[in-house]
Order: structure tokens, then sequence, then C-alpha cells
């Protein structure tokens, strides 16, 4: 069960979207990256979105106030009646006393804040002020827990694979090997980013540093950016690499379509036999192997915790991607197929492109007893802010694939992490 469950058992569901301050106070926004190689958009985004007068923006990873300047002057320049609006809380803070003190601030002042990630909990309430330090606290945990678990768990599957083509050839004299890595997570996602320290740490374990005897060449692409993925396919192929990692089924297809004798290892592929990948997981054949951690039974799952924490849902719209699913059917079928047992009905709820998701969320929750599940796919995974965001606004009963989900305020999640 997720934090968010929790915030909404203890009576901390935020009320209706609220209006702007009174005409002399301001709606300040703040958002914030590690690197400058890392992109603010999405969070400007929905910031303007909530019609702030002014928004700082910070490009750093201080790990207190005085490392993010512009977060420290949005403080400064809080008047009583303004209100702070932050795009995501664990971009603001790095700790519980982080938290602690930012609340304390915006309190000194006499000021307001809402944070549109947490937007389930009431803010101008002590309780939920409370509960917001007690995130704070379960995020910073949580972050290195995901650290550990992500290195366990990447190193074990992805480098054990991804080393064959390399021992092949360890009998010729040393040479620096190349990699190449086509993925689909952008260079400020988190989980992009501990994904590819997890694998250039589980090769050095191996005996293969990068700078000595491997080189990574790392591409990355926005979900759904057809272009940039074939693009890139092609490049990497042109540096006739050693092995190309890949993550998702359409940027493997897409990379087995430039070369059939490059070695290609995948991760996070939902049906590699059907996709047309591997003949068998026993003898892949081919140039291509990798691991498969979800698998289709797992769609039962997800309505019986649905039925349990919301029993009274009686219809569910299973939400995807048909673009970048392009395997759904094998999700969908015995997902309806499980909804006769709960005496539920299953409907298949696609979206092509972001502008989508408001829309189809909207109209599921406008339905009686409605509920929703999220499918595994790079493009929900990709929009997972918007996604869990919609839902809570919508107070819409839903179950996600993968824990990165409830960290950004999902109600649930279900899957192999």
């Amino acid at each position: 069960m997720s934090i968010g469950d929790v915030a909404r058992r203890g009576g901390l569901q935020r009320p209706a979207p609220r209006s702007r301050p009174g005409s002399s106070s301001r709606r300040i926004g703040y958002a914030r990256v590690s690197t400058k190689t890392q992109e603010l958009e999405r969070q400007i985004r929905a910031l303007k979105a909530e019609r702030c007068d002014e928004i700082f923006k910070d490009t750093a990873s201080g790990k207190s106030l005085a490392g993010r300047p512009q977060l420290r002057e949005a403080l400064d320049s809080l008047a009583p009646g303004d209100e702070l609006v932050i795009a995501e809380w664990d971009r603001a803070t790095r700790s519980m006393w982080d938290g602690l003190q930012i609340l304390k601030e915006i309190i000194d002042a006499e000021a307001t804040i809402r944070v549109l990630d947490r937007a389930y909990i009431d803010l101008t309430s002590p309780i939920g002020r409370g509960f917001m330090a007690f995130i704070s606290a379960m995020a910073e945990d949580e972050r290195l827990r995901i650290i550990k678990r992500t290195h366990e768990e990447f190193i074990t599957l992805l480098s054990g694979a991804a080393i064959w083509p390399l021992v092949a050839n360890a009998q010729q004299a040393e040479r620096v090997r190349r990699i190449g890595v086509l993925m689909p997570l952008t260079a400020d996602d988190p989980l992009g980013q501990a994904r590819i320290v997890a694998l250039r740490e589980g090769l050095g374990k191996l005996g293969w540093i990068e700078g000595r005897n491997i080189r990574i060449d790392t591409r990355r692409m926005t979900t759904g950016d057809v272009e940039s993925m074939q693009r890139f396919a092609k490049e990497l192929v042109a540096l006739q690499p050693d092995l190309i990692v890949t993550q998702s089924t359409p940027i493997t297809a897409t990379v087995l379509q430039e070369t059939r004798t490059i070695p290609i290892v995948f991760a996070l592929v939902a049906d590699p036999i059907g996709s047309g990948f591997v003949a068998n997981f026993a003898q892949p054949g081919g140039n291509v192997t990798g691991f498969v951690t979800m698998v289709p039974s797992m769609a039962s799952k997800w309505l019986e915790l649905l039925k349990e924490i919301a029993p009274r849902v009686t219809r569910v719209a299973f939400l995807f991607n048909p673009a970048t699913a392009t395997y759904f059917e094998y999700w969908l079928n015995p997902f309806k197929a499980a909804a006769v047992s709960f005496a539920v009905g299953a409907i298949g709820a696609p979206v092509r492109d972001q502008s989508e998701l408001a829309s189809v969320i909207a109209e599921q929750a406008r339905v009686p007893n409605g509920g929703l599940v999220v499918m595994p796919d790079t493009f929900t995974d990709a929009h997972r802010l918007e996604i869990t965001s919609l839902a809570a606004r919508h107070r819409l009963p839903a179950v996600y694939p993968y824990r990165q989900f409830t960290a950004v305020g999902g109600l649930l999640s279900y899957g192999d992490d």
C-alpha cells in the first residue's frame, strides 16, 4: 500500500483546486533539475498551467538549501498571503530536515504552499504539513533503497547477459570494447540515471571498466519519439559496437531492423517471443537475448488488489498507449479474462499522446464505481506524474505496475520491484 493510500485513509485528501490568491498576493512557482543536461520543461509546463506569476528555476544538485539558490530566493521573496507552488516535492527537498525547514519558513512568512505531485495532501493544515514531513523522510529512505535495489537487480540481470559477447572475444589482445545503450528515459529521469549507473557498476565488478577496456555510448529519447528512436538506432549500429543494450519493445524492434549481426541484449520487454525477437526462452537464437521480469498473469493480481482497496468497483479501464505498447494484447487479453472472475467490466483505454490522458481518465472517473489499472508501458512510465496526479484529482482508485508510480503519489503498485 502506498503513502497515497495512507493519506486518503487519514483524511488528507485534498479538496477541489483553489482559486488564485488575493489580488495583492502572488503565486510563485519553483522547479529544479540536477544538471544542465536535464530538462525543466515538464515542471515548467505544470507551473504555467497553475498561472504562476513568477517561476524560480534551479539547475543544481545541492544537498542543502544553500545549494539551491533559486529556491532560497523564492523563499526569501515570500510575503503574507503569497502561495509557493512546487512542481515536484522531491526536487525541492533532499531530506526530512529540508522539508521541515521549507515548511517552517513558509509559515513564518504567513504564506501558503501547494505541491503538484502531492495534490492529495492539504498543506493548509498542521496534520497535512506533518504528513508531508513524514513523506520527506520516507522519500529519503526510498531513494537509498531504490539505488541499492536497482544496482542489485540490474547488475544481476543485465550485466550477466551483456558480458557474453565480450567474453567470447577474451582470447584476443585486450582492446577497448564498445557498448551502445538505447533507452526511452530522458536524461533527467532518476530511474534512467540509476539504471545506467547500475550497468556501469555491474560491468565494473566483472572487470570491464569504462575508460579502460570499455566505452559506453548512450542515447536517450522521449517516449513515443519514433524519429529519434530510428535515428539513434542507426547511429549506434554505425558505431559498430560489440553489443547494444535496449530497453523496451519498440526500441528493441527498431534496433533489430538495423542489424542482424551485432549482439543485442534487451531489458523490460513484454513479449519477446510474440514480438519475434527470440525463438524461445531456452534457445533464443539469432543475435538477441535478454530477460523478462513480468508475466501476463499479473493482470489478475492487479484486479484483485483493486477490488481489495475499492470493493465497489464494477468497471475497470486498462490504460496504455498502442504506439509504444505494441504488445498490448499480451496484457489486455488476460486482463479481460480475469475480470470475469472478479465480476467487473474490463475495457481497454488507449491513449495516443499526453494530451489524451486528461480526457480518458476524467471519463473513467465520471462513471460510477470506476477504477483504473495502468499497463506496463514506456509511455505510461514516462508520464507517471501526470497519470497519478489525474487519478488523485478525480479520486479514481488505481493500481500501477511499478514502484516509481507510488513514489510520485500513486495509490498502490504491484510489480517486479
